[in-house]
């Protein structure tokens, strides 16, 4: 590594496909994990860096401007394996604002607890691994809350997702959604607007209370074997059995092997607790730390 020199540069949407260079699992080269991330390379509220060590890519972040909750989110790292102990703080650095403004006045992140590498998708999960947090701290970032990483396996009925009531739904009811869940004191982390602004990229069940509101928003995209749902967000106090109603069986063998819920509070691990018993299939409850250095 001796006169190797170090140096980030921010990526334009020309040679996004750097990213799938640091990929260590095939099953996220998935056509519609590839899909929806230059979708999110596209967004005016992304921004993507590559870091070198002389003439080696050794590292990529991505970063999503949650402008809403006034922070810079880190949504994605990849590190070479070679270099994750000497260079991850290194990467993690280059992709940090220099300065607090109006807009964004926070970085934030979930950082994945287990040491055990857990399915990401990105975009549409928008957590780290756990080899990241030492470099995290370093910088400066400190826990303020935790949510769930929840994951349904060993299914063994075809399921159906069906939506209740309401069929579709706008970007300008999710976020309203997020107001209200937030004002009854529950948190929901920058990961939920990311898949928000991923709407084009997904499905979706909704459940609405009047004609203008929606209590209840689920997205979901099928990878491979595996539904993912980036977004799922329920009222405080709405019955598991009513989340439920949204998931059918059929008698059919499945040919799913497991749902993901990225971000789920811990008050709503009882209605994949039922989610789960209804679907015959067992649940994995994984903890994210909520992490976030000031500007």
């Amino acid at each position: 590594m001796t006169g190797k020199g170090f140096f980030s540069t921010r990526l334009t949407s020309d040679n996004v496909d750097l990213w799938n260079l640091l990929q260590e699992d095939e099953k996220t080269k998935n056509t519609r994990v590839l899909k929806a991330f230059a979708h999110f390379c596209q967004m005016d509220r992304s921004m993507l860096f590559a870091s070198y060590l002389g003439d080696e890519l050794i590292g990529l972040a991505a970063v999503y401007l949650a402008k809403e909750d006034k922070s810079a989110m880190i949504a994605g790292i990849k590190v070479h394996q070679e270099y994750r102990e000497s260079s991850t703080r290194q990467v993690i650095r280059s992709s940090l604002p220099l300065f607090r403004t109006t807009n964004i006045q926070s970085v934030v992140a979930a950082v994945a607890e287990v040491k055990e590498t857990i399915a990401d998708y990105f975009p549409f999960t928008g957590y780290l691994q756990s080899w990241s947090r030492e470099a995290l701290e370093d910088l400066g970032f400190r826990p303020i809350g935790a949510v769930n990483y929840c994951r349904i396996e060993n299914i063994s009925k075809s399921i159906i997702i069906s939506s209740s009531k309401k069929s579709d739904y706008s970007h300008s009811q999710g976020m309203e959604l997020i107001r209200r869940i937030r004002k009854q004191g529950e948190r929901v982390p920058s990961t939920v607007l990311l898949g928000l602004d991923l709407g084009e990229s997904t499905k979706h069940s909704v459940i609405s209370s009047t004609d203008d509101a929606i209590s209840m928003l689920l997205t979901y995209v099928n990878i491979g074997n595996e539904i993912v749902f980036p977004v799922f967000l329920a009222e405080a106090g709405m019955a598991a059995n009513e989340v439920s109603k949204c998931f059918k069986l059929s008698p059919n063998k499945s040919n799913i092997d497991a749902l993901i819920f990225p971000s789920i509070r811990q008050s709503q691990v009882t209605i994949m607790e039922e989610l789960a018993a209804k679907l015959e299939g067992e649940l994995v409850v994984n903890s994210l730390a909520l992490m976030q250095k000031n500007l």
